[in-house]
């Protein structure tokens, strides 16, 4: 039995508007509901800053500054600005909240694991007892789509990765094993039943290391970190990807242009250097003519660069690409300098963001909300306060 105190279920009530599934968009007032969620979300915790007085961490204004370009280059370049706003508002409220309990980072882990687990629960069932779709609607791009409760299936690892990075943070800092077990064995039958080849292998890696003590003291996550980053700057950079045959084709039954990804990403680094001020977030159509150009077609599915580093520098231009990366070196830097099952927790992040990074953007609130999470739980490590 899970206790809250008062303290925790206004947290539980804050966090709500943050982690709408999918599902929730096709219903009546759905959108709306979660909508005036976040508003009264924002609202309360700036006049809980405002009568505080308390300011933000450094990792956490690199994070609202990033997002403030991304809305002002989206109105400099006329693009989506209401989905800008929308995105910006999900993440800096979400963030400005792990800010805000960063002194009391195991009871926020303790409430937002809550949340993880009736998302990817629920989500689990609609996937056991429909194995075509639990609904469908009409997508420009894709037709008609085959969704769950968290949405289709290639959407599935931005819930389940960082479910499993807090589900094992509070471990480690809790020492309370039951609820990150059954989450982790519920996260791996969802991706075995209905998973995408990038989730499934960003799962099983984190699961594989992080489950296995005497496999972290062979093969250590800071030499997965640099394996998986050095293998990213083959496959998208350099694009030599011919010693991948035997896993891409052979196993995963792809195609070594991944998807014809390869075409995207050149397509991405010819636009990123025509144009390194940004783009802002840009409709469909328009990000279809810049990038979706394959072979002399114009592929409808290309809506974004499918890899987050071109995606950041294909929004943000070389400014937004310094503050992301300053972001993520920050956060990591924090995590080497020890060696303690949660500094090999943060680290084991690193690797498998960079693993799903190769060919999928990132630019969500669940996600950009470890990176200041995982700072602050080091500095709660450094200051000696684990149990």
């Amino acid at each position: 039995m899970i206790k809250l105190s008062k303290q925790d279920a206004i947290l539980f009530l804050l966090l709500l508007p943050f982690f709408m599934p999918t599902y929730f968009e096709i219903l009546p007032f759905g959108y709306l509901l979660y909508r005036l969620g976040m508003m009264f979300s924002l609202g309360y915790i700036s006049l809980s800053y405002l009568i505080l007085k308390k300011n933000f961490s450094s990792i956490t204004w690199l994070i609202v500054i990033y997002e403030i370009l991304v809305v002002s280059l989206t109105i400099l370049q006329k693009g989506e600005i209401f989905t800008a706003i929308w995105s910006a508002e999900k993440i800096i409220g979400l963030v400005l909240l792990v800010d805000y309990y960063r002194e009391d980072v195991v009871s926020f882990l303790k409430i937002i694991l809550l949340h993880f687990e009736w998302l990817i629960y629920i989500n689990f069932a609609t996937v056991s007892l429909f194995s075509e779709r639990f609904f469908t609607r009409f997508n420009p791009a894709y037709g008609e789509t085959q969704e769950w409760f968290l949405g289709s299936v290639n959407n599935f690892i931005f819930w389940l990765f960082p479910a499993l990075v807090v589900a094992w943070l509070y471990y480690f800092l809790s020492g309370k094993i039951f609820r990150t077990y059954s989450l982790t064995i519920v996260i791996a039958l969802t991706e075995l039943i209905k998973g995408s080849a990038t989730g499934r292998i960003a799962v099983f890696i984190f699961i594989l290391f992080i489950a296995s003590s005497w496999l972290r003291k062979i093969i250590s996550p800071k030499l997965v970190f640099i394996g998986v980053t050095v293998l990213g700057i083959f496959i998208v950079f350099l694009q030599n990807v011919n010693f991948l045959e035997p896993i891409v084709v052979q196993l995963l039954g792809k195609k070594l242009t991944f998807s014809n990804r390869i075409y995207i990403w050149s397509n991405a680094v010819t636009v990123i250097r025509k144009n390194f001020i940004g783009l802002g977030l840009q409709p469909a159509d328009h990000v279809i003519r810049l990038l979706g150009n394959i072979n002399g077609y114009l592929q409808p599915t290309v809506t974004h660069a499918h890899n987050e580093f071109l995606q950041v520098a294909f929004q943000t231009g070389i400014l937004g690409f310094i503050l992301y990366c300053w972001m993520y070196v920050k956060t990591l830097i924090n995590a080497v300098k020890f060696s303690s099952p949660i500094a090999q927790t943060s680290i084991l992040f690193f690797a498998v963001y960079n693993v799903i990074a190769i060919t999928e953007t990132l630019e969500l609130s669940q996600i950009y909300m470890l990176f200041p999470l995982i700072y602050f739980v080091m500095q709660y490590t450094e200051e000696g306060k684990v149990r």
